[in-house]
């Protein structure tokens, strides 16, 4: 089982992979004169999947950009580190950064790197 599938799309193996949890407070969250903080937290745990990839050729490269870019959303499957199981979930691609490493044309190798945000 891939451990990215984009739209039906499974992904090479990253060679990073890393998931921030993220707590999101409404503008009524607020620290008070005496230092306590009033909290109204509108969502918790919201996934930002940080993903890299080394030695990719310009194909997989092209498969990985393709699956995630000019969409809104996807359907993203992921393995989770929270629950220690694999998840569905609504995500889009933040921007996008691509290094060539021996780029001769076509051929050569390259890396590429982005997060994943959840809706």
């Amino acid at each position: 089982m891939a451990l990215l599938t984009v739209d039906g799309v499974a992904l090479r193996e990253p060679s990073q992979y890393d998931i921030e949890y993220r707590d999101l407070d409404s503008e009524n969250s607020y620290t008070s004169e005496t230092g306590i903080l009033n909290r109204d937290m509108i969502r918790s745990n919201q996934r930002k999947i940080s993903v890299g990839w080394d030695r990719l050729t310009a194909e997989e490269m092209r498969v990985i950009l393709h699956a995630v870019s000019g969409k809104s959303e996807f359907q993203l499957h992921y393995f989770d580190y929270y629950d220690a199981e694999y998840k569905d979930g609504r995500f889009y691609a933040n921007n996008r950064q691509g290094v060539g490493k021996k780029v001769r044309k076509i051929g050569g190798l390259f890396s590429l790197s982005f997060n994943i945000t959840e809706f």
